[in-house]
């Protein structure tokens, strides 16, 4: 299974059940794409968190502290910018819902690593393909 990102979350949710890859910006994470009913049948135990804007990179609008004041933890200020990171409200959801899951969770910000692609950083349209490949 593979999917294509530039800054958006790729989040891979692996079972007893199968598998599943889900490209989850902050609109999908928002409408909590990662918690379909579908995702049930899947048993879900384990969780990888693929490459994607990380923290103070994610610059946002103030309107972020309103839609995401469940995760505090996760907004912050960058020189008088809100921030958001959205991995780590991932990761905190993920174990919120998902009791026990285990979470890799790769902590590479495309922003800033410049082995991957960032439509933010260089409005580029190149995508980072992202592959889950289980045996």
């Amino acid at each position: 299974m593979a999917i294509k990102t530039a800054d958006c979350l790729p989040v891979a949710l692996i079972g007893e059940g199968g598998a599943a890859i889900v490209h989850a910006g902050w609109r999908g994470f928002h409408a909590n794409i990662l918690l379909n009913k579908h995702f049930s049948r899947l048993n879900i135990s384990h969780a990888i968190i693929g490459p994607a804007i990380c923290g103070s990179s994610y610059e946002v609008g103030e309107e972020f502290l309103e839609i995401f004041q469940d995760y505090p933890s996760c907004l912050g200020k960058n020189d008088q910018k809100f921030t958001f990171d959205l991995p780590q409200a991932c990761e905190i959801q993920l174990k919120k819902h998902y009791h026990g899951i285990n979470i890799i969770n790769s902590h590479i910000d495309t922003f800033s690593n410049l082995g991957h692609n960032s439509f933010r950083r260089d409005k580029t349209e190149k995508r980072n393909y992202n592959i889950l490949k289980i045996t």
